[in-house]
């Protein structure tokens, strides 16, 4: 499995906007009911930066303002690990709390071929709010991520699911990209 873990590779800039912006409370979340489109009913906040390429209206749709920041830490981890890449399929700000599932449904976030990376924007009080990742039979654990704060991560596509935190939040940016 394709498994790359940084915790350092953020400037001091991209920490201090990340905490003053986007977990500060100056950007906007917005209620989504499933956290597997159309899967389930377990709820959680998010902030689409990027739609995924189905639900754009053009090909270059970008969808929130942050686009350049969150391009900027993609960049930064990308540089820092020798990765290359030539197209974002989709990028989200998730904030995950308590909504009394235990964890995510199973899922692939893209079906085409792609890397995903996670970067965890805030330290969680439940530091068991873990991301599991699964190897292609969808039992067989692979990776168990604890939740720090500015880790990122970054895997191939591969059947994963998030475990909600018991108490607090969890905030972390997802992109999909190629």
């Amino acid at each position: 499995m394709y498994y790359v873990e940084d915790n350092d590779f953020l400037t001091k800039e991209q920490k201090e906007y990340s905490d003053n912006i986007i977990t500060g409370g100056v950007i906007p979340y917005f209620h989504n009911s499933s956290s597997v489109h159309g899967v389930d009913n377990y709820s959680f906040l998010t902030h689409v930066v990027i739609k995924r390429r189905h639900e754009r209206t053009t090909p270059n749709e970008i969808n929130s303002p942050q686009w350049e920041f969150m391009k900027s830490l993609l960049d930064s981890f990308c540089s820092n690990n020798d990765i290359q890449y030539n197209e974002v399929l989709r990028c989200a700000i998730n904030y995950t709390y308590n909504n009394g599932a235990e964890h995510s449904p199973i899922h692939v976030d893209k079906e085409d071929e792609h890397k995903q990376l996670l970067i965890y924007l805030n330290d969680p009080q439940d530091k068991e709010s873990h991301t599991v990742i699964l190897d292609d039979d969808k039992r067989t654990e692979l990776k168990r991520i604890v939740p720090e704060k500015f880790k990122g991560v970054c895997f191939d596509a591969k059947p994963h699911y998030a475990i909600y935190p018991k108490v607090g939040h969890r905030i972390l940016v997802v992109f999909t990209f190629r």
